[in-house]
């Protein structure tokens, strides 16, 4: 089974700035990186994952998780990404490596 989703909320309050916001952007980013590869090891198959943002740090925060931007449906005024699994992506090395581990050892327990 294939899965499609959507990221609602994922961000950092605007309270938070310079040296402390990019500390705090780096551990966000890479949380959300081991949260994608733990769906992976439980071999759930992820084809793409969507969001908006309007704001600028946001719209850098999902590029850095490798989401590129896509064209907005009619009405949506926000800007619209998404994160193609089909793709080599640096924030998915880690999910495409866990869910092969977890195919192979489904594999090799259902053929035994």
């Amino acid at each position: 089974m294939f899965v499609d989703k959507y990221l609602q909320t994922l961000g950092l309050h605007k309270k938070i700035q310079d040296g402390e916001k990019f500390i705090h952007g780096f551990y966000l980013v890479a949380g959300t990186e081991r949260l994608i590869s733990d769906v992976g090891s439980r071999g759930v198959e992820v084809r793409a994952i969507y969001t908006r943002s309007d704001e600028k740090d946001g719209v850098k925060l999902a590029a850095a998780l490798g989401f590129e931007e896509i064209p907005a449906p009619l009405g949506v005024e926000k800007i619209v990404l998404k994160l193609d699994f089909s793709k080599e992506k640096p924030s998915l090395r880690a999910y495409k490596q866990t869910l092969d581990k977890y195919k192979h050892e489904h594999l090799v327990e259902d053929n035994a």
